[in-house]
């Protein structure tokens, strides 16, 4: 077997001053489906991911599958 294979991935944008945006790099290269978590909004986001699916925090278990789904789509 080869490596696992992620299905998607909830990205906060700001994990102790260190950003994500890298990573969301890799993962839209890999075609891995993913959404923003942040409490900063669309402001906070790069302009080259501002079409990104965005999970606004402080956020509630419904609005978290919601997101999921959707990116899983």
């Amino acid at each position: 077997d080869g490596p696992e294979r992620i299905d998607c991935a909830l990205l906060d944008v700001n994990l102790a001053g260190v950003e994500v945006f890298p990573v969301a790099v890799k993962l839209r290269e890999a075609g891995v489906p993913f959404a923003f978590a942040s409490g900063y909004g669309r402001e906070g986001l790069p302009a080259d991911f501002h079409e990104s699916p965005m999970l606004q925090k402080p956020y509630l278990p419904e609005a978290l599958k919601a997101a999921i789904a959707g990116i899983l789509r």
